[in-house]
């Protein structure tokens, strides 16, 4: 049949189950692969699989058997893809971890929690990290992308499952400035005031030069900043 159902794949299913659930599946995904190393007579039985039966017991790892009876571990993160009229995208720069920055470039998102749907992990990333452009951001569809990696180290694939939400941003709505302190030069560089309407960055009260240096702060890292996270 050509009829499809979005979400609805194994993985999916077994993603919006109990946690109780999630360990009885992977558990027995675990003892199929310590079978097919069994026969292969290339690891001892309980090596790999005990690290994988603490990771599931722990909430960390989940595993199931794919269409060919093939254990893989899966991992399902939402992010939000947000572009103003201007074709300006939003995105993470860093994270404040620890007392020290770590910078990154990536969309906002997060990973989906134990019986959480896509839409609900959607509706958690609104009500938290973009929760100040929550009611400013309209959806307009949304994408799956699924990739795979193996791991070296338990012997088995990872099967990332990644669901994209593009949306716009309303126009008028406008970023307030925000401050944080510089590890650098003990001052406090001025963040750009992002507007929907415009495809440049405001900043108040700075030369050309202080604002390069202002960004050059951001980027190499701010040492404190009230979100944790730094949008740009």
């Amino acid at each position: 049949t050509d009829f499809t159902v979005p979400c609805t794949d194994w993985e999916d299913m077994v993603l919006s189950m109990d946690s109780s659930v999630q360990r009885i599946i992977s558990n027995a995904a675990v003892e199929r692969l310590e079978q097919r190393k069994s026969m292969r007579k290339t690891v001892s039985r309980g090596t790999a699989g005990s690290e994988l039966r603490d990771e599931i017991s722990s909430g960390k790892s989940i595993l199931v058997l794919n269409p060919q009876g093939v254990p893989e571990r899966i991992a399902s993160v939402v992010v939000a893809h947000v572009q103003n009229n201007q074709g300006l995208l939003l995105v993470q720069v860093g994270k404040y971890e620890a007392e020290t920055t770590v910078p990154t470039c990536e969309l906002p998102g997060l990973k989906r929690e134990t019986c959480e749907l896509v839409n609900d992990a959607f509706m958690r990333l609104m009500d938290t990290k973009l929760s100040p452009l929550a009611q400013s951001i309209e959806v307009l569809r949304s994408e799956r992308h699924t990739t795979k990696k193996r791991s070296k180290q338990h012997e088995v694939y990872t099967k990332y499952l990644r669901s994209i939400f593009f949306c716009r941003l309303a126009d008028g709505f406008e970023a307030p400035a925000c401050s944080a302190a510089c590890p650098f030069e003990g001052t406090t560089p001025s963040l750009p005031r992002v507007s929907s309407r415009s495809n440049s960055f405001d900043f108040p009260g700075s030369s050309a030069n202080e604002t390069l240096d202002d960004i050059d702060h951001a980027k190499k890292g701010l040492r404190a900043f009230a979100t944790r996270e730094v949008f740009f």
